[in-house]
């Protein structure tokens, strides 16, 4: 028996030494990388990645000690996102999206602790055509050596990188007002040429966040001095993906601009959207306008108003319970046919009765920008005074 009790210690000791910590790597025949796996101690903690063989990224989740426990992302073969999907430790809770591979919105759906709340469909609008922003693919012919976003990808054997690192590119940013005054954070990337002297050639956004953030990105990057990238020991021109990220917070020093509204090309506009204060009540549910803006000359805005948003908006007994009020925003991309295919939610009140508001916005018909009398596509940002009584 104590034999017996020696040898499981035994086993428990070496399951401890040589269980799995780290990135699991496999690769397709071609030498393609298929999947990035996060294991600590044998169990899958961090996010995990899969790619198709073109190198476009097809599936995304996160884990927590062997769990799902975040967003669970799926995207299509060209790129464009095919579904968001919001776990808390295993259990759908949230809201999940789900979008046509043309990038339009599909449907949403809202879980309270793997509970379906609701369910909104969009149809299909087969003239959409997503901006480039909505894809997430890799540049041909470039390996990725990890996902994660604190490293750099290129396709050589030693990246380029800043000569005083990426905080270098952090410290020259200049912080959008409009993205600081709306609490947008988030991380552009951006493709970069790098000559063999070090110099920037070219600099063009992969994956964007709006509000003036991916032209600040451009320039930081543009004013930075890079160690060239080497290939078999010798100095080479290659390209390489930078991650900037945007965070509001006084340790980057982040440099505020002067400038007033969102940059397109050099010519900066904002519009205010001159609306009398609506304030609709249905069920308990008010919703009031406090503020709107936009990068147009009219600004997008709800057909019926924000009534037609409340038609759409639907909160579980149990959430009515809870304590709600105060200024919901969010950043909103609304295309030339009055379809929402962006949100983010910039301050909250409560996650999830935020959602189903947030939810009833996207699948709400807006009647869609205008710059000189012409139908576009627009970034509007929205403050809504909310309450449930």
């Amino acid at each position: 028996m104590k034999s017996f009790f020696v040898l499981i210690s035994v086993l428990i000791f070496l399951n401890d030494i040589y269980s799995q910590t780290g990135i699991n790597r496999s690769f397709y025949p071609d030498g393609k990388i298929s999947s990035e796996i996060s294991y600590v101690n044998d169990r899958l903690d961090g996010t995990c990645y899969w790619f198709y063989e073109n190198g476009n990224l097809r599936k995304e989740v996160t884990y927590s000690n062997g769990i799902v426990n975040g967003w669970i992302r799926e995207y299509y073969l060209n790129g464009i996102i095919k579904s968001e999907i919001q776990t808390d430790m295993g259990i759908l809770d949230g809201l999940s999206k789900y979008y046509y591979e043309n990038g339009g919105l599909k449907e949403t759906r809202i879980y309270e602790k793997g509970k379906l709340i609701s369910t909104n469909f969009v149809s299909l609008d087969p003239n959409y055509a997503a901006p480039i922003s909505r894809y997430f693919t890799e540049i041909s012919g470039i390996k990725n050596s990890s996902r994660r976003k604190e490293e750099y990808i290129c396709p050589i054997d030693i990246c380029p990188e800043p000569v005083s690192g990426i905080e270098s590119i952090i410290e020259t940013l200049i912080y959008p007002e409009d993205a600081k005054k709306y609490g947008l954070e988030g991380t552009v990337s951006v493709l970069a040429q790098i000559d063999e002297q070090g110099n920037v050639r070219d600099a063009q956004v992969v994956k964007g966040i709006g509000l003036g953030c991916d032209e600040a990105a451009i320039d930081a990057v543009k004013k930075t001095k890079f160690i060239p990238g080497q290939d078999k020991e010798e100095v080479v021109s290659t390209q390489v993906i930078l991650y900037i990220p945007f965070l509001l917070t006084p340790k980057k020093n982040l440099t505020t601009s002067n400038s007033q509204g969102v940059q397109r090309n050099n010519v900066i506009t904002e519009k205010k959207h001159n609306v009398k204060k609506q304030t609709e009540k249905k069920e308990g549910i008010s919703l009031e306008i406090k503020d709107l803006s936009c990068d147009a000359n009219e600004c997008p805005f709800p057909e019926g108003g924000m009534d037609a948003v409340i038609e759409n908006v639907f909160i579980s007994p149990e959430n009515r319970a809870e304590d709600y009020k105060g200024i919901l925003e969010l950043f909103i991309k609304i295309d030339e046919e009055g379809n929402v295919y962006y949100s983010k939610i910039t301050k909250n009140i409560s996650r999830k009765i935020d959602e189903n508001i947030e939810a009833a916005i996207i699948i709400t018909k807006f009647i869609p920008a205008k710059i000189n009398g012409k139908k576009v596509s627009s970034e509007l940002m929205l403050s809504v005074e909310a309450s449930i009584d």
